[in-house]
């Protein structure tokens, strides 16, 4: 529901949402991004949602974190020093509520500087001085072509160890969790099966949730492997929301 680049949700999901409500349905938001981003996208919802955020590897609810999957397999530092050999890429390490970072673009530690949740570090070796458990690690490219290209090499290194999948043009992410297995948790929680589940995806790091929902729609802008895993491919998840809750 909120494209790559986006940080503002269409106004239609407002209406969608208070929708659900109404009709007892609950509502998700399953993403990449960390929960603190999430969060921003509607304030006044916080207490209402549930997150599951770094693609699995935390579940919160109500401010009250639930889930939380570590990345130790590899280690982050072994991700990090294969990242920092790339010509133009960059590390982002994530704990449920901070990222780290030491970006080589100047222009990048400027964007990224008066973001709260973003700690600067030094060198990789820093990465053992964090007291939080470290959830995903993402390769962020500059490169013309995104981070396409470094996928099939990270995916046969790392692939039998976790989770290696696309979260946007330029990102690769690595956890140790998925938005599958995560989902499959919550419902164990909440007490509904994944028959019951609607989810709409748009990268390969939604595919397993695409996969293990009752019904599933991809968006007709995305990858074709992506779209291979969903019911349907559509254009605009909000109309199509907004058509199946109003019939």
């Amino acid at each position: 529901l909120v494209p790559e680049g986006q940080d503002d949700l269409d106004p239609r999901f407002f209406e969608i949402f208070h929708l659900m409500q109404k009709k007892g349905i609950l509502f998700s938001f399953v993403s990449g991004r960390q929960y603190s981003d999430l969060t921003i996208l509607a304030p006044e919802l916080i207490q209402e949602i549930i997150y599951i955020a770094a693609n699995g590897s935390v579940i919160v609810e109500k401010d009250e974190l639930i889930t939380e999957i570590p990345l130790t397999q590899p280690t982050p530092q072994q991700i990090c020093h294969d990242i920092i050999q790339i010509n133009g890429a960059n590390y982002f390490v994530s704990t449920a509520n901070n990222i780290y970072t030491s970006p080589h673009d100047p222009a990048i530690r400027d964007w990224l500087s008066d973001e709260p949740s973003v700690k600067f570090i030094d060198q990789i070796e820093d990465l053992k001085t964090i007291e939080d458990p470290i959830v995903k690690v993402s390769l962020q490219s500059n490169h013309k072509n995104g981070a396409e290209e470094y996928f099939s090499y990270f995916k046969e290194k790392w692939g039998h160890l976790c989770q290696v999948v696309r979260s946007g043009f330029d990102w690769i992410d690595f956890t140790n969790s998925d938005k599958g297995t995560a989902l499959s948790k919550l419902s164990v929680l909440k007490n509904f099966t994944m028959e019951d589940v609607m989810a709409f995806g748009d990268n390969s790091n939604d595919q397993t949730m695409l996969k293990l929902a009752g019904f599933s729609a991809a968006m007709s802008d995305s990858h074709p492997e992506v779209q291979a895993d969903a019911d349907i491919v559509i254009d605009d998840p909000y109309q199509y929301l907004l058509d199946y809750l109003k019939n």
